[in-house]
């Protein structure tokens, strides 16, 4: 929520705005009137309100001229003539505008992707339910475009993070790409995710990777299992980072429930973790004890490390990983890889040695996505 504050007093004044669900995401401010003229937040959209009425008036002008979309003043000059408009959607990447106050027009810049048909692309649409301990969980789900919705092959996506990230609503390449390819994708803000208050982020600290967060991915799965969006026989989790540990962790903790799994740059070891962490990290090292939970419990890191539990995995896995990774370093997935060889279960692997946390290089990127088509295709 937003209050006024007075740092002189360091008093709390009235309360601004607040919302009962989610977290207010920024101020929209005037350096030019030295106000705030509304602020931002994230529901199941992206939402305004407005507490300057011409400003109010001008966003109401925009959503009529761009129907259905998305509208956001990106940058403004400094006396506040000019602005560069960003208009974008689930189905729209984006594009980029500039208004005139004194002629009062609007042309074109450009598009945050060229040459780009949308036609193909397949709406993301919120949804919400009860998980098994009655916690309220919210996210995103795209069907492919002209499917019935029912019956699908699904693949479930947790976010990076994991602690203050959140999936929103909006264009997403990787989502639209595994659309695309018959998929439904589902993306659901567990326990610890951000945007929806400190209690809801906080419910995530202490020993709970692995446990209630994952609960939360494993009730979601079956929630779409249940209301017969989903295939029980062809469900898969793809992940990056904290999403490679989930994919991990599902694959490990609910074998029965996946038929593969992608793991993006993951932990595998939760101890691991801690020893290894840039020394940037250092000052955070207390933070994430509270987080994640003591590295000094043996026992707490077994439970929660896929490394110790790799016997019970019965899916295909890939694994995705970069040698100059600093965060998630290569020795997570060459503990994994060591456990498989030595246990002869089935995986596929994609190192590169020039990329760190994901991969960056397009000639890689092609290839991780060309891979990792054939390693659904033939798993779903």
């Amino acid at each position: 929520a937003v209050y006024k504050y007075n740092p002189k007093t360091n008093e709390m004044g009235d309360l601004i705005f607040g919302h009962d669900t989610v977290d207010v995401t920024g101020l929209l401010t005037s350096r030019k009137q030295q106000k705030v003229l509304g602020v931002a937040y994230v529901d199941d959209y992206p939402e305004k309100v407005f507490f300057d009425a011409k400003e109010a008036k001008f966003d109401k002008i925009l959503k009529n001229t761009f129907k259905g979309k998305m509208v956001n003043t990106s940058s403004l000059s400094d006396d506040e003539n000019l602005r560069i408009i960003t208009v974008y959607s689930d189905t729209d990447p984006g594009s980029y505008y500039l208004w005139d106050e004194t002629k009062k027009s609007i042309v074109p810049l450009g598009n945050r992707i060229s040459a780009f048909d949308t036609k193909i692309l397949s709406p993301m649409k919120p949804f919400e339910f009860q998980s098994r301990d009655g916690l309220t969980l919210r996210g995103y789900i795209t069907t492919p475009k002209g499917s019935e919705g029912k019956n699908l092959p699904l693949i479930i996506n947790p976010h990076g993070g994991p602690f203050g990230v959140r999936d929103n609503w909006g264009y997403n390449p990787d989502t639209q790409f595994l659309a695309s390819r018959g998929y439904a994708v589902v993306q659901v803000n567990f326990r610890g995710s951000g945007g929806y208050g400190r209690a809801f982020e906080q419910a995530g600290y202490g020993g709970k990777w692995g446990h209630e967060m994952q609960n939360d991915i494993t009730d979601t799965v079956n929630h779409f299992i249940k209301n017969g969006v989903a295939d029980d026989k062809r469900v898969c989790i793809y992940g990056g980072s904290y999403g490679g540990y989930a994919t991990m962790a599902g694959l490990t903790f609910t074998p029965d429930l996946y038929k593969c799994g992608v793991n993006v740059v993951g932990v595998t070891d939760v101890g691991l973790l801690f020893t290894s962490m840039p020394t940037t990290w250092e000052p955070m090292k207390d933070l994430l004890k509270v987080q994640i939970g003591d590295p000094e419990d043996e026992a707490l890191m077994k439970s929660m490390s896929p490394i110790d539990h790799v016997e019970k995995i019965k899916a295909p896995l890939f694994i995705i990983h970069g040698r100059r990774d600093v965060r998630v370093v290569m020795e997570h997935a060459n503990l994994l890889r060591d456990r498989l060889d030595s246990l002869e279960k089935p995986y596929e692997w994609l190192v590169k040695n020039n990329e760190g946390h994901g991969f960056r290089k397009v000639e890689n990127r092609i290839e991780m996505y060309e891979k990792l088509e054939k390693f659904l295709a033939k798993n779903l």
